[in-house]
């Protein structure tokens, strides 16, 4: 386990600590990844990679670890003020929420996220995506899974799509335990 720290986190007196998938990740299979989507991943996320392969916040501190999110005017919008981060995907073949996995369904079978977004973690309602087109490389997102259009000829945009963080590393500092956002009140 390893506890994250970025200047921001810092300043605020905040810390999440993740605990690192069981399998470490190499520069290889990073390479091999950024080869599927084609294009190097944002280097604080590659860095991330290559420190714990994804993995999940500690459950032991708070199960509920939040962020917020930012809206565009969409409809819905108050039924997201934040949500909470579940766990980071891997570059692990073998796992359910293995990186290659996620974009094969994601922006593959499925197509579901918008083209210049890849899939990094699992969060209560949708999933955290990361920008990696030319316009929002390395923005943080949140994707809300019930907000997709139901629909044979949808094609991905932003309409479910809430900004999270200009970069991953303030999208780190933004994780705070529920217990922290909100004392006493039940997620």
């Amino acid at each position: 386990m390893f506890t994250l720290f970025t200047t921001a986190a810092i300043a605020l007196a905040m810390t999440v600590s993740i605990v690192p998938h069981d399998k470490k990740a190499s520069p290889d299979d990073v390479a091999k990844y950024e080869k599927l989507i084609g294009t190097k991943l944002p280097e604080a996320y590659r860095a991330f990679l290559l420190r714990s392969n994804g993995g999940h916040p500690d459950f032991s501190v708070d199960r509920n670890i939040h962020f917020p999110i930012q809206w565009n005017g969409q409809p819905f919008a108050d039924q997201y003020e934040g949500a909470f981060l579940e766990s980071f995907d891997t570059l692990d073949d073998s796992s359910m929420t293995s990186l290659f996995r996620t974009f094969d369904y994601t922006r593959g079978t499925s197509k579901i996220i918008p083209a210049d977004t890849i899939t990094i973690a699992v969060a209560s309602g949708g999933a955290v995506l990361l920008g990696v087109g030319a316009h929002n490389r390395g923005k943080v997102y949140f994707w809300a899974q019930d907000q997709m259009p139901v629909q044979d000829d949808y094609v991905p945009d932003y309409n479910n799509v809430g900004l999270v963080a200009p970069d991953f590393e303030s999208f780190l500092a933004l994780l705070k335990p529920w217990n922290e956002v909100a004392p006493g009140k039940n997620p």
